[in-house]
């Protein structure tokens, strides 16, 4: 049964225990996750979230530390500079470096952690880490990130390579590099549509083979965490403001988390004329954000 949260920060905190818990953090342990987890889109909403759970904070940097090999600070730069801006990250960011004795994006000043050394993962049999496999054969690479955006995408549609580097965290330039290398050993087919090439995996039930069981849920856990953070963070800013205020505000928040929404199929109610937009704003993110805890 889920404890009733106050906020959607609060919300937002239960989401990211349970994603941390099932990549093999010391912590809740609830239903196998069916969403592909993202381990550098969760540290961006974990250091977003900042102190609202210091246990959660200190756990996820243990995980860090332990599997640093599975991290790839390349793409967690880049997806650093396409992130709602957040003052917590950078004490985040600082607290990573130190644990990990690398470079993180952003990062300001930290004290001195002790690591709790719990964390525990298990690749082989659960859904929610199949990118991480790719990781472990592949390395922490744009390849291996293509690789997962293609296995997890309909086969029968196609993505455009602009998508797939924003999916992948990479440059225009390195994801089709990874797409020419995956095309020439056989795993990528490319087909020619006036929007331009759609990429499609060209062995995936081999891949599927090699690297699953796979997720029920195919959405981008980036675009995912993105949304929560920008509806979160903006509505229960508005929680005291006077209601013409937040009315107005609300709806350029479910603007600013339009793009994010529409990538993941969701298509919240348009706000009833004449009432505090707010208030029906914050009851469907609320809503969708509790579909999202695992």
């Amino acid at each position: 049964m889920k404890t009733p949260r106050t906020t959607l920060t609060e919300q937002l905190v239960g989401f990211a225990w349970a994603a941390w818990a099932e990549l093999g953090v010391s912590g809740w342990k609830g239903p196998r996750a069916e969403r592909c987890i993202d381990p550098e889109a969760l540290m961006l909403l974990t250091g977003s979230l900042g102190d609202a759970d210091a246990r959660l904070r200190d756990e996820s940097l243990d995980w860090c530390a332990t599997y640093r090999d599975l991290l790839s600070r390349s793409r967690l730069s880049h997806l650093h500079k396409i992130w709602p801006e957040a003052k917590s990250w950078q004490a985040y960011s600082a607290a990573s470096s130190k644990v990990t004795g690398e470079s993180w994006p952003g990062a300001g000043s930290a004290r001195r952690r002790e690591l709790s050394g719990r964390s525990r993962l298990l690749l082989q049999d659960r859904p929610a880490l199949v990118g991480l496999r790719i990781r472990a054969a592949f390395g922490a690479t744009a390849r291996s990130e293509v690789v997962r955006a293609l296995l997890l995408d309909d086969p029968g549609k196609g993505v455009g390579a602009a998508e797939i580097a924003e999916e992948a965290g990479c440059t225009k330039r390195n994801a089709a590099s990874a797409l020419t290398g995956l095309g020439r050993a056989g795993l990528v087919t490319a087909s020619r549509t006036p929007r331009g090439d759609l990429f499609r995996v060209a062995k995936g039930e081999a891949l599927a083979e090699l690297f699953g069981p796979l997720p029920s849920v195919r959405t981008s856990f980036l675009a995912t965490c993105r949304a929560a953070w920008i509806l979160a963070r903006g509505l229960d800013a508005l929680e005291k403001a006077s209601d013409a205020v937040r009315s107005v505000e609300a709806r350029r928040v479910l603007t600013v988390a339009a793009p994010d929404l529409h990538r993941l199929a969701e298509t919240p109610s348009s706000p009833t004329p004449g009432r505090d937009a707010w208030s029906d704003v914050r009851g469907w993110a609320v809503e969708w954000i509790d579909r999202l805890v695992i």
